[in-house]
């Protein structure tokens, strides 16, 4: 049990501490996960953004996860999953109406930028709690696909299926694993609910952090690429 998601990255950070000085990339699940992520982003001196991705289920049964679909658009079936008489136009559809919602929320939870590049760097992907493993199945796939330098998911707790699902495609820091876990409220005496506004403030006064030197090259080309010198400003 934890006091609140203070202590629960107090503990992380005790698991993480290799990470000092490595300045990562915190991404967190949004948006439940994105308090506990401006902790970790924080204690790291790194830069906080969010990974948007959502469940897919079955149109006929809403209660049968097969996977999920992440912000590239790509849809990620689990492994295992049961796939018997569903048609693979269904799927599609269900996915569509997801591509469309994760845009909208990118939209809203950082107006005006993309999401934060990942390539090369240290990339920590951070929920409070896995239930079911599908949706950080795909975060982890998501973010492979821009070949980090090194990938780790932490989470406070997680199932031990999600938990050992997890283990074979990342490095992964779990603090609890328990079979019965159907909410994060369960191991929290205090967890207050982070709404859409709480998740943008929270994006918007956690510093942006360190960046790689190839990626602060590409972000001074592209403000040079974007705000050009007129020949007055040369003279």
């Amino acid at each position: 049990m934890f006091r609140d998601r203070q202590e629960a990255a107090h503990r992380l950070v005790q698991r993480l501490d290799f990470l000092h000085g490595q300045h990562p990339l915190v991404l967190a699940l949004a948006p439940h996960g994105v308090p506990l992520g401006r902790l970790l982003a924080n204690e790291f001196d790194g830069e906080l953004d969010i990974t948007l991705v959502r469940a897919l289920a079955v149109p006929t049964d809403p209660g049968r996860i097969v996977g999920a679909v992440g912000e590239s658009g790509r849809i990620h079936i689990s492994s295992g999953a049961d796939l018997l008489g569903v048609a693979a136009a269904d799927i599609e559809a269900a996915a569509s109406a997801h591509r469309r919602w994760l845009g909208e929320q990118r939209a809203r939870y950082t107006p005006g930028r993309p999401a934060r590049p990942a390539s090369g760097r240290v990339v920590l992907l951070v929920d409070d709690a896995v239930v079911a493993a599908a949706e950080m199945l795909a975060a982890v796939e998501e973010a492979k696909a821009q070949t980090p330098r090194r990938l780790l998911v932490a989470t406070a707790v997680a199932t031990p299926e999600a938990l050992a699902a997890l283990e074979a495609v990342a490095e992964t820091i779990c603090l609890l694993a328990n079979p019965f876990l159907h909410d994060a409220r369960q191991h929290f005496e205090h967890y207050p609910e982070a709404d859409e506004q709480d998740v943008i403030r929270m994006l918007e006064s956690t510093p942006t952090g360190f960046l790689p030197a190839h990626l602060e090259r590409r972000r001074h080309d592209d403000r040079r690429t974007m705000h050009p010198r007129r020949r007055s400003d040369r003279t």
